[in-house]
């Protein structure tokens, strides 16, 4: 998060011109932070195929 206040930062001190930017790092970090891991995918997948399982 460090590296977005020092961002946000260049932007206010320095001009827009660096404004896509920011919006760039944000978008990144964003998606990052909805990426669910190889491991938890696979949780989830085994935890579907068990109430699956239960239900027929």
């Amino acid at each position: 998060m460090n590296s977005l206040r020092i961002l946000a930062y260049i932007v206010v001190r320095h001009g827009d011109v660096y404004g896509p930017l920011l919006d760039a790092i944000e978008r990144e970090l964003a998606e990052a932070r909805q990426r669910v891991s190889h491991r938890d995918r696979a949780k989830q997948i085994l935890a579907a195929m068990t109430r699956e399982a239960n239900l027929a």
